[in-house]
């Protein structure tokens, strides 16, 4: 494509982008596809709607929705108890998923947040206050992105710590790519806590866009589309779960490969199941278990797995949009493409140290051009992906009233101020240098507050103003 027919065609997108801004306040989401033509095309050309235009607007939805500082709840994490659930967890001992759905930040932060009126989790700069036991820390916004990080890695580790997440099927079988990726737990839906965690984590992706506090979540863009209410196709599902369609494919092939009823029985040997992603005999069919596939009935069951393998994380995800949409305007989500959703939750997956450093401001005494500044910007260049989102995780909880800043010793060569980077980023995961009189009495381990009676009596208070100033968007 030329150059010139490039800029024709973006002229047009340009055009109908600046209709649609002055229009989409117009557009009834809510509507199904049936019921508003309008609708469905906007949704169905997401794709060419560009992204300031969706956020423009969007962003003002928001803000009709938004909950007032003096609503936030305030909760209490115990990281000892968390930390020694975990450390069971990485023992095999059986008692930790028991541990890990009490102990862990989740579950904690679950019990206490979950009880409350979803509207209440809808500020602007964080959902909730946060204080940490035994931690001489007060929450001017560091513990609260401390939290969500926290939790994010709970839910991603390789352990049976929590049920909500578990490692992708090319994980657990060991082939193919995509391994660091994690899936809902189909198995979730047996347990109604359990779905209400899910919910719970619906509802923290929707607390991560409104507050703009990104979480770490490895998903699949079959989880995204699903939110998103993108259709899910075979590719996304064979780029977490390889070889998943081979039997299906194998009984479309059958005649191009000379296979006859006669032979059917020897080349395919299975009854009406299927092994799910946590590894789970499912039955497509009641009794499927014990109904042999025949040569009549191949195709029938060809349709059976594939529409399990495309639909297996749907009602879990059904369980999360549900939380979701508690949070923010779900109808409206349907503008917006698996991507950018994704982008939104968990924020770019690399992190731009030139950006970083043309918008760093220097503070008094020290300088661009001092020579433990070049050190500082050389090691961060160098560090990895997952070294430079420590860092910055390390500085947002460190910074308190100053937020987004560090003091930086000038140390005498790059060698050891990457020593001391890395140390810091690995080793420091206390709050613990705050002087004031929560921090101090978190630190001495008295109850600054009981966080069940505080977060239900800010509820209690806040509830009636809040709900009645909201726009009802979401149907609540």
């Amino acid at each position: 494509v030329s150059l010139d027919e490039l800029q024709r065609r973006f002229l047009v997108l340009r055009n109908f982008n600046c209709r649609l801004q002055t229009s989409l306040a117009f557009i009834d989401f809510s509507a199904t596809d049936e019921r508003s033509l309008l609708a469905r095309g906007a949704r169905e050309l997401r794709g060419v709607v560009f992204q300031h235009v969706k956020l423009a607007w969007w962003l003002g939805v928001l803000k009709e929705q938004q909950a007032p500082a003096a609503a936030r709840p305030e909760i209490e994490i115990d990281r000892h108890r968390a930390h020694d659930a975990l450390e069971l967890s990485e023992r095999g001992d059986p008692r930790a998923s028991e541990a890990g759905e009490r102990d862990s930040v989740f579950a904690q932060a679950f019990d206490q947040l979950q009880p409350l009126q979803p509207a209440l989790l809808r500020g602007a700069d964080r959902a909730f206050k946060c204080q940490f036991v035994g931690e001489f820390g007060d929450d001017f916004g560091g513990l609260y992105r401390e939290c969500l990080a926290q939790l994010s890695s709970e839910l991603q580790t390789r352990t049976t710590l929590l049920p909500v997440l578990r490692p992708c099927p090319n994980a657990l079988l060991g082939t193919g790519e995509n391994r660091e990726l994690f899936v809902p737990n189909a198995q979730l839906r047996l347990h109604p806590r359990r779905v209400q965690m899910a919910e719970f984590l619906g509802k923290l992706t929707g607390v991560a866009v409104r507050t703009k506090t990104p979480l770490d979540l490895n998903l699949p863009p079959v989880v995204w589309k699903l939110l998103v209410g993108q259709q899910v196709t075979r590719q996304d599902v064979e780029a977490i779960h390889q070889g998943c369609f081979q039997v299906v494919d194998t009984i479309a092939n059958l005649a191009a490969h000379g296979i006859t009823e006669s032979m059917f029985d020897e080349i395919v040997d299975a009854n009406f199941t299927v092994l799910s992603s946590t590894r789970e005999t499912v039955e497509l069919v009641p009794g499927g278990r014990h109904v042999h596939v025949t040569w009549d009935d191949r195709e029938e069951y060809a349709r059976a797995v594939e529409t399990y393998r495309l639909t297996e994380f749907a009602p879990v995800c059904g369980d999360m949009a549900r939380g979701l949409a508690t949070i923010l305007p779900a109808p409206t989500l349907g503008l917006f493409s698996w991507h950018e959703l994704r982008t939104l939750v968990c924020g770019k997956a690399s992190v731009d140290v030139a950006l970083l450093r043309r918008r760093t401001i220097y503070g008094d005494g020290c300088q661009a051009t001092d020579p433990h500044v070049a050190f500082f910007w050389d090691v961060l260049n160098d560090f990895s992906d997952e070294q430079k989102s420590s860092f910055l995780r390390f500085v947002w909880y460190v910074s308190r009233p100053r937020f987004f800043s560090i003091d930086l010793p000038a140390y005498s060569c790059q060698e050891v101020m990457r020593d001391k980077l890395v140390y810091a980023i690995t080793h420091c995961q206390s709050i613990d240098a705050d002087n004031t009189t929560v921090a101090q009495r978190a630190g001495q381990g008295i109850n600054w507050t009981n966080a069940a009676a505080t977060a239900t009596a800010t509820a209690t208070a806040a509830v009636s103003s809040v709900i009645a100033g909201l726009a009802s968007i979401t149907g609540e």
